[in-house]
């Protein structure tokens, strides 16, 4: 069965849930929830170069939000209007409330509080600089994938990593339907994770497109 648009993926989950036979009549309405609850546990657990983005945005205020679908950091730089790029090297909250006191000029530390981005040294602003005269910040990480919607067909998590959604899925359908496979579903979505992510670790972001990884049926 293909696997490749939420359709299709709807039409697996109730497939294989059918396979024990089950009512389908009592999980079709609710199959979107497992899909849904299936992105919510892969984005706190999956960590692949699919879900590697890179934002920059003009800082004009002395902390920054956080940008939409944002995960966790892997690396970020203060970019000038002149082209300088400074590193900044990621710290606990205490950490940086220790650099404020103790570091001067430019920023060299950041950290993540509460959906906001602060800075050590605080950076400081003149009103009388325009925006065009403005650092950036500069923000590469792991960004969760836009959900799957009969307006969004697909991503990338579910081209590369199909079997992530179907056993994420069934697994989060099992204890609504029945607890006699839950095991089997857990193992094979921890299964494909774990191959996932060392895939993640062992590549190099620049490297060539990835081809999807197959589906196999847990029998």
């Amino acid at each position: 069965m293909p696997l490749s648009t939420y359709d299709e993926l709807q039409a697996a989950i109730l497939n294989w849930l059918a396979r024990a036979e089950d009512d389908e009549d009592a999980v079709v309405d609710t199959v979107k929830d497992f899909i849904t609850l299936a992105e919510f546990r892969f984005n706190q657990e999956l960590r692949v170069r699919q879900m590697v983005e890179r934002v920059a945005t003009t800082i004009d205020e002395v902390t920054e939000k956080m940008p939409a679908r944002f995960l966790e950091p892997i690396s970020a730089s203060i970019i000038r209007p002149a082209g300088q790029i400074y590193p900044l090297k990621f710290v606990t909250a205490h950490e940086l409330s220790r650099g404020l006191r103790s570091i001067q000029g430019d920023p060299q530390l950041y950290s993540i509080v509460g959906g906001q981005i602060l800075f050590a040294p605080v950076i400081e602003f003149d009103d009388t600089v325009s925006k065009d005269d403005l650092p950036q910040i500069e923000l590469i990480g792991y960004f969760s994938q836009p959900v799957l919607s009969e307006t969004n067909e697909t991503n990338d998590i579910l081209t590369y990593f199909p079997q992530i959604y179907l056993y994420g899925a069934l697994l989060e359908a099992t204890a609504f339907v029945t607890a006699d496979q839950i095991t089997t579903w857990a193992a094979a979505y921890q299964e494909a994770v774990d191959k996932a992510n060392v895939l993640g670790e062992n590549s190099q972001f620049e490297s060539p497109a990835q081809e999807p990884i197959p589906y196999y049926a847990v029998i």
